[in-house]
């Protein structure tokens, strides 16, 4: 609401002071009487600039006014004041929270631990940016590539043992299957080993490839391996051909190969491409 006020012209003034003799007109705002209290609207009385002029006086006051003494209290004031926000708040937010039905439910945080739930030394792994030296199983298993042995950590009960030594060169990556019971490694001879890991016996040797393997993947029964001739290999490790098909779509090394849930995979290579 705009608040209504009284106002006159010097020359309507000058006539009333004429009329009236000593009546005391003043040219002012006042504000809505429906929002001051009977004691802020003693003040837009004639005596309004009155105020207590001594002890007495004071005592009086607050007698007869209770808390609200006229020394105190104010003619512009707000009796529905806004409610202060948070200066850190976003705007944005308040309108979009402001309209919203009901109470927005506080999302759980996710706790994040600042220190490593177990450490686990490894001497000799392969300090080597496209090597795949680690992987954790679904049975909650992680294998670990030192050089040219792999050990098994279970998680789950803190076991640690050695599963294999290849006999040439180093291992270079590692993944487990689906099912997480059989683990394929890689070499820098370019053999592809299937072990079992329960029994800690090698199932399968699959050769074909001239260069160290850079990145395995599995699907089902079918296994892909990159090498650094450039090639992707698809075996069947049900057969004995297992080798299915090669796939010479990059022109350097082959360090990331992953399947989607569909089957179909991805590959990456150390040429700035993926397939």
């Amino acid at each position: 609401f705009w608040p209504r006020f009284e106002a006159m012209t010097l020359s309507e003034s000058a006539d009333m002071e004429d009329a009236r003799g000593d009546v005391c007109m003043s040219d002012r705002l006042i504000p809505s009487r429906g929002t001051c209290s009977e004691v802020q609207q003693l003040k837009l009385e004639r005596d309004e600039n009155w105020a207590p002029q001594n002890d007495y006086h004071e005592v009086l006051s607050q007698n007869v006014l209770g808390k609200e003494a006229l020394s105190n209290v104010k003619i512009l004031s707000y009796q529905h004041k806004p409610v202060r926000q948070d200066p850190h708040l976003n705007e944005l937010k308040v309108l979009y929270s402001s309209n919203r039905d009901g109470k927005a439910t506080a999302r759980p945080c996710r706790h994040l631990p600042q220190s490593a739930t177990k450490v686990l030394d490894a001497p000799g792994i392969l300090d080597d940016f496209y090597s795949h030296p680690v992987d954790w199983s679904s049975q909650n298993v992680v294998a670990v590539a030192l050089a040219d042995m792999v050990f098994l950590f279970d998680a789950s009960t803190g076991n640690t043992k050695k599963l294999l030594q290849v006999s040439r060169g180093s291992v270079t990556t590692l993944r487990w299957t689906e099912s997480g019971g059989h683990l394929s490694i890689g070499s820098s001879c370019g053999e592809v080993q299937i072990w079992d890991a329960a029994s800690q016996r090698q199932l399968r040797n699959l050769r074909g490839h001239s260069g160290r393997i850079g990145a395995l993947a599995w699907h089902k029964h079918m296994l892909s391996s990159g090498c650094a001739d450039a090639e992707v290999h698809q075996h069947d490790v049900r057969v004995r051909e297992h080798l299915v098909s090669r796939m010479s779509a990059h022109s350097d090394l082959v360090c990331g190969l992953d399947y989607n849930s569909e089957g179909m995979l991805a590959s990456g290579g150390n040429d700035n491409i993926v397939c």
